[in-house]
């Protein structure tokens, strides 16, 4: 059959064989996912996998999740989305890892980050195999930090709309909340991707699995304290923090 089966109706078992029954309905997906992998030329694979976790993430949980054509992962790297600072880009992450030893970037992004005292700032966001760092990029790329150890990821929090925030949740540490902007083409949607991408590297790395959470609101740790992220997106698609009281964060959106 041309669909491996995915045509066939299975009969209503006995209900003495029903547990029967499912176990050889998966064993048959099973069966066909092998043959349809087989046919996906192997250097599509990574993407695929990519794809797969994010699926298992947002799936049924947030609204037109899955962008078409190439998943790049490290944007700022990228002549095409970064053309005026990704041979500084460049530059610095070899720099970064001749020190830090990590062996690959897994996602690199401009980002606005919200800090502590609730202002939000201009920032990169690069994600490697070992560590996690905030650059600065009004000051050629900076490294902010020394890095933050892949293990210390709790997990990950986005919004159940197209906005484009990414919380990476840290034991021991403020969460990291941020929003991907300036991307090219304008407003794309890379969070489906960079929550592909971690998830991937941590199981790849450290065989575990993280929570990712997908809500219309979301709390998030900033300066030791429970904070919570509502949304605004009424006015547009480029996207920033808001202070709106001690305990509470607005992202809202303009078209400025």
């Amino acid at each position: 059959m041309k669909d491996l089966g995915k045509s066939v109706v299975w009969a209503k078992p006995p209900k003495v064989l029903t547990q029967l029954a499912e176990h050889m309905k998966l064993m048959h997906a099973r069966w066909r996912a092998g043959h349809i992998v087989k046919s996906i030329p192997h250097d599509q694979w990574p993407l695929i996998q990519l794809k797969c976790a994010a699926y298992d993430a947002l799936h049924g949980k947030r609204s037109n999740w899955l962008r078409q054509g190439k998943w790049e992962g490290n944007y700022l790297a990228s002549m095409s989305d970064n053309a005026a600072q990704a041979s500084t880009f460049q530059s610095v992450s070899n720099n970064i890892k001749a020190k830090h030893h990590f062996n690959k970037v897994v996602f690199s992004a401009h980002i606005r980050k919200m800090n502590k005292n609730n202002k939000s700032e201009d920032r990169a966001l690069l994600v490697t195999d070992k560590l996690i760092f905030k650059l600065d990029p009004k000051k050629g790329y900076k490294p902010m930090t020394s890095g933050v150890l892949l293990r210390k990821v709790t997990g990950l929090s986005v919004s159940s709309s197209s906005n484009q925030l990414l919380v990476i949740h840290l034991d021991g540490h403020d969460d990291l909340v941020t929003c991907i902007h300036k991307t090219n083409p304008p407003n794309q949607d890379r969070v489906p991707e960079a929550i592909g991408s971690i998830m991937r590297v941590i199981k790849l790395e450290q065989n575990r699995d993280i929570l990712v959470n997908v809500g219309k609101s979301i709390q998030v740790k900033l300066g030791g304290k429970t904070k919570t992220i509502s949304f605004d997106e009424t006015n547009g698609a480029t996207s920033n923090f808001r202070k709106v009281s001690n305990t509470s964060i607005m992202l809202t959106t303009s078209t400025t």
